[in-house]
């Protein structure tokens, strides 16, 4: 066994060279110190790599996992207003009704964008056009051609005017005259105006079903809203260049709202939950509780085997457009009487400070679309 003085010896004599190599910060075991008390001095080297490779190693690894361990344990959400434990249900955020990223189906250039992040837009509108100059020429060029009608009205003449040389020779030979050959020649040529007429009749139906595909192949080079909604966000700018699929633009509904959540299989079995059924859901908007009243839309028929829950989606009249990605919590059965007194406090007080600036008489945008028994009676 080593002795005190000579492991003491050791580490006089090494320490220096390992903080040389490893800053004064590091922290040199004592077992270090102890293998070089034991080698031979040629040894040294040898033991000295070994633990500077060992001593890499623990950190490039062990350190690391360590620290994330401790950073993985993040809580469920950044801020808990009060009230939500009041109010109970499970926790998760609103989202849009309807998402959609929109882009041009082919490779084009982008010519005019037509509306701004904000801006309400109805099925429909064109938000985004590309670069179609020859389309367009195309498509006016085809809308001409569809409502030409002299083809047919120049058909139409040379029916009525077979029809009367047809009806003369009739009369020649009923009185018995003419001859077999100018009759049957007459008769032939009304039936060949008859069907040039319909030709032409045929023609015109066609030239409307190629400005369809005109118009199909005009919407390509232009980004329509297939749906009312909210510019979300923008992509793209005049001059850019773009491929198929690209995403340009993004286009939200936000009336209604819903918020898709997982929710326990207990409660969805336990409460009977089907589509049609009420629930609440609480707002969290700057903190402050905005009560809406859902209904059930979905109730996925799988359950998640690691978590053992269902996803479920709820959705929620939004006439005062609560914007989207807030925190809510959603129960299934009617708010407690103690969380619909704080929900009129609070109502109150936004009221009051309303009522401060001058504009008590207009509704604060995020204000909830229903209204709580102890407001109807305030009201009344």
């Amino acid at each position: 066994m080593l002795g005190i003085s000579q492991l003491d010896r050791t580490r006089a004599a090494f320490e220096p060279d390992f903080r040389a190599r490893w800053g004064t910060k590091t922290d040199v075991p004592p077992v270090y110190f102890a293998v070089m008390a034991q080698t031979k001095p040629t040894t040294h080297p040898i033991i000295f790599l070994i633990f500077v490779t060992t001593m890499l190693v623990w950190s490039a690894f062990v350190l690391p996992t360590a620290g994330a361990q401790e950073r993985q344990q993040p809580s469920q959400f950044a801020f808990e207003p009060s009230w939500a434990a009041e109010f109970g249900g499970i926790y998760h955020f609103t989202q849009p009704s309807k998402d959609a990223m929109m882009g041009f189906s082919q490779p084009t250039e982008v010519r005019q964008v037509l509306v701004k992040v904000g801006d309400r837009v109805e099925t429909g509108d064109v938000l985004i056009r590309a670069r179609d100059g020859d389309i367009q020429a195309a498509y006016r060029l085809q809308q001409r051609r569809a409502v030409n009608r002299f083809e047919i009205l120049a058909a139409q003449n040379r029916v009525d005017l077979a029809q009367i040389e047809f009806d003369n020779q009739q009369a020649v030979r009923q009185a018995g005259g003419g001859t077999p050959l100018e009759f049957d020649r007459a008769k032939a040529s009304l039936e060949n105006a008859k069907i040039e007429l319909d030709n032409a009749k045929e023609r015109f139906i066609e030239q409307g079903i190629v400005l369809e595909r005109q118009e199909a192949e005009l919407e390509r080079f232009a980004v329509i809203a297939q749906f009312d909604g909210t510019v979300a966000s923008i992509e793209v700018s005049p001059g850019q260049a773009m491929q198929d699929s690209e995403p340009a633009l993004r286009l939200v509904s936000i009336d209604p709202l819903q918020v898709k959540l997982p929710t326990p299989t207990s409660t969805v079995i336990g409460t009977g939950l089907d589509r049609g059924d009420k629930a609440w859901v609480a707002v969290s908007v700057a903190g402050e509780p905005r009560l809406f009243e859902a209904v059930v839309t979905e109730v996925s028929p799988v359950a998640d085997f690691g978590s053992d829950k269902v996803w479920v989606k709820v959705q929620m009249d939004n006439p005062e457009r609560v914007p989207s990605g807030l925190p809510a919590w959603v129960r299934f059965t009617e708010p407690t009487d103690a969380f619909m007194r704080i929900l009129a406090q609070s109502e109150a007080e936004r009221g009051a400070e309303r009522e401060e600036d001058g504009d008590g008489s207009e509704a604060e945008v995020g204000q909830a679309p229903m209204d709580t028994p102890a407001l109807a009676a305030d009201a009344g």
